[in-house]
């Protein structure tokens, strides 16, 4: 294809206008260290580590790289959700166009964050999206739904799960009300709730995101 590849970290930075940093956060300062020498003023670093502030490549950098903090989603395998872009202390307007321009080839939508929010971007996109692939699981595992049907269970949950995104994107109501509309006075749906309240299911989801913004803040100690 015509790509130039290279086993070199330093040659590969010579002559780049944009650099990825795509290791683990653990190997973060090394990677900048050996680097560095090579970045050019100007140069945009874009780093995908989780947990490490800008503050910290901005120190080891050379003061006119440009660096941009941003954090991807499993969800780019089918170009839906954000990616989350935290612009550095020393990114322009241009810069910050140049690096969106870029990860859009990866997803349609970028959204431009302050760094005090990206731990909780990445609690609430990034991992209720594995959260609510359990709760399909569980819909799933209803006796009903492995028998043999004309029409697949898994399309028609999936299916809902698109409509229901569009519906809290398109709405300003709560997310609450929204369910209260769908239920009639014993109805089927109301059954369902009313178990799910029963069992303060909202609760343990809540405890669930708890834990998962715990853990990032206990990441950042270990990191640092």
């Amino acid at each position: 294809m015509g790509i130039p590849t290279e086993t070199d970290n330093r040659r590969a930075c010579e002559n780049a206008t944009i650099v990825i940093l795509g290791v683990r956060p653990q190997g973060i300062r090394d990677l900048l260290h050996e680097i560095s020498p090579s970045l050019r003023t100007g140069t945009i670093c874009i780093t995908i580590a989780a947990g490490l502030p800008l503050s910290l490549y901005e120190a080891i950098l050379p003061s006119g790289v440009v660096m941009i903090r941003c954090h991807p989603s499993s969800l780019m395998a089918v170009r839906r959700g954000y990616i989350a872009v935290v612009p550095g202390t020393h990114t322009g307007v241009g810069d910050v166009e140049r690096a969106t321009r870029l990860l859009r080839l990866l997803c349609d939508d970028t959204l431009l964050i302050p760094e005090r929010d990206i731990n909780l971007f990445a609690a609430v996109f990034g991992s209720s999206a594995a959260l609510l692939y359990l709760f399909v699981e569980g819909l799933l595992s209803v006796e009903a739904c492995k028998a043999e049907h004309a029409f697949s269970p898994r399309q028609v949950v999936a299916g809902m799960l698109a409509g229901a995104a569009a519906m809290l994107e398109r709405s300003d109501k709560p997310s609450r009300a929204l369910s209260d509309e769908i239920c009639t006075p014993n109805g089927m749906t109301i059954e369902g709730v009313k178990f799910w309240e029963a069992h303060d299911m909202t609760r343990l989801t809540t405890e669930a995101m708890n834990a998962v913004l715990a853990r990032v803040s206990e990441m950042m100690r270990t990191i640092k």
